[in-house]
């Protein structure tokens, strides 16, 4: 017997089967689990509101608004250069021209939610000019290995292709087996049916990253060369949900029909009964049936040896929206959203458990955009260094330092957080490095554009001086300076200084929204 609860056998584990010891490849492979998997999650996203829902929050989530793609570079030549070439190539990614840089980043997140992970190919299209590069995206289903190259025992795999995933003999990835669009078919066929996606190509005599599989950072099992979809663990959950869900609606429309069935202890009377032509009758090509309608204030004298019971199923009861909720929320629990943004419940929210549920789902928000950056950059790079080989863009790819600007979240009250922010600044509690890594933003490439605004505004007041001089020698006149020198202590024209807290900067008065914000009793801070 084991000393581990969690491993002793008794009669509460004594039908709890687990699975043997196997690598992560073979684990996915067994009874097709992986595209079990995959099917039942697209099943469930196609015709089940609740799983589709959370895809798109998902979506929504992590890629919500305007993905931006700009240049720190030294060079301003090469800024405006790079600026005006990603204008227009974010906005034709894919072969039609179509695709922008944010519908390709949604159709990532959206396809690594269904299916754990995608293929992101960058194919060459010979009709374009200049840059030939454009984006494509596999879906997860047409990446698997030929039946020529399948070759597994006792777990064991003797080929060095797993899941289409084509590795060398020191376990480098070499490339990706991609079936053809013409042969999209759940069977396995041979190898003429295939593409072979290499992870490198070289272009002009240089080498360069062709494709990238990426996958939902579920982070579950190191060295798994797929991943499976991020429902998983709750696939079950959700079928069970659906038919809970069903049973309830059905009889909750029995219990409105108001259902009524009628016995007798003489089939033959009752037969004479129910054709016989008095009363309101149906005629079908065998008899005229008697039909017979509930109404309201109806009192119905039956026949001997009649009696009448009513179906009146108690559907829905009284516990079933509470049971779905806690179920809602164990979902929203392991999808790391709150439950409030994932089902747009916002019923019973204040601003404390708003802030507290948003900063975990920032957490899982930051994993999803930390990979999905890296496509990006990679991408977007590949791009920008073909505009370079080109010449529509001078310098090198190293000075270019391209930086990714990722949408706002948005999702907490920004007075709020700006005013805590300013005090824990103030009682030294915090360092503007740190707010700025705690909202996602890069501290030092803030400090690069703040210093660039500085200098653009010094060269505007420059400019307004020069002028101004011109127009005094051109009339004549003298024009006034602006008073630079006068405080604005607010419309009531009231010293702040006492409004200051315990812990606050001396010899520093607050403006009048913070004064203001301090003397309120009501809890904001």
């Amino acid at each position: 017997m084991s000393t581990f609860e969690g491993a002793a056998d008794s009669v509460y584990t004594k039908y709890w089967e687990v699975a043997g010891l196997m690598t992560p490849d073979y684990e996915l492979d067994q009874g097709s689990s992986l595209k079990k998997l995959r099917l039942r999650s697209r099943q469930l996203i196609k015709d089940g509101g609740v799983p589709a829902g959370i895809q798109q929050a998902y979506i929504n989530f992590i890629a919500g608004g305007e993905i931006a793609v700009k240049s720190n570079s030294t060079s301003p030549r090469q800024v405006k250069q790079i600026k005006e070439f990603l204008k227009i190539q974010l906005n034709k990614l894919d072969m039609t021209g179509t695709e922008s840089l944010n519908g390709f980043v949604e159709q990532v997140i959206g396809a690594a939610f269904q299916d754990g992970d995608v293929l992101i190919n960058l194919p060459l299209d010979n009709r374009r000019k200049n840059v030939k590069t454009v984006v494509e995206v596999i879906e997860a289903n047409r990446i698997e290995t030929p039946a020529d190259k399948e070759s597994t025992r006792r777990g064991v795999y003797k080929s060095n292709v797993r899941h289409g995933v084509q590795y060398d003999d020191e376990g480098r990835i070499q490339g990706y087996w991609v079936r053809k669009a013409n042969h999209d078919t759940l069977s396995r066929t041979s190898l003429d049916a295939f593409d072979f996606y290499p992870m490198y190509r070289e272009f002009d005599g240089i080498r360069r990253r062709v494709t990238w599989l990426f996958k939902a950072p579920l982070y579950t099992r190191p060295n798994a060369s797929r991943q499976y979809p991020v429902m998983t663990p709750i696939i079950t959950l959700f079928k069970y949900i659906k038919d809970y869900k069903e049973a309830v609606l059905i009889g909750a429309r029995v219990a409105a029909c108001f259902s009524a069935f009628v016995k007798t202890s003489n089939p033959a009377g009752s037969y004479k009964t129910m054709t016989s032509v008095g009363g309101a009758t149906q005629t079908n090509a065998e008899r005229t049936v008697r039909v017979t309608k509930l109404q309201p204030g109806t009192i119905t004298y039956l026949k001997d040896n009649e009696d009448i019971q009513f179906a009146a199923p108690n559907r829905p009861g009284d516990n079933v929206d509470p049971f779905i909720l806690r179920l809602y929320k164990t979902i929203a629990a392991y999808m790391r959203i709150p439950y409030e943004i994932l089902f747009l419940d916002l019923s019973e929210t204040n601003y404390s458990s708003w802030r507290g549920g948003v900063i975990e789902a920032y957490k899982m928000v930051g994993r999803w955009r930390r990979e999905l950056g890296r496509i990006i950059e990679w991408a977007v790079s590949t791009l920008v260094f073909e505009a370079m080989l080109n010449g529509d863009i001078i310098g090198s790819l190293d000075d270019a330092h391209l930086v990714i600007r990722w949408p706002a979240k948005g999702l907490l009250d920004p007075e709020k957080e700006a005013r805590a922010n300013k005090l824990r600044l103030q009682n030294n509690t915090t360092t503007k490095r740190r707010i700025a890594e705690e909202e996602g933003e890069d501290y030092d490439e803030l400090l690069i554009e703040r210093e660039k605004e500085e200098i653009e505004e010094l060269e505007l007041i420059a400019k307004k001086l020069k002028k101004k001089k011109e127009l005094e020698e051109k009339h004549g006149i003298l024009i006034a300076d602006e008073d630079e020198g006068s405080v604005d202590l607010g419309p009531d024209n009231r010293n702040t200084s006492n409004s200051r807290r315990k812990g606050e900067a001396e010899g520093e008065d607050l403006d009048p929204d913070d004064a203001k914000e301090r003397r309120k009793s009501d809890g904001n801070w």
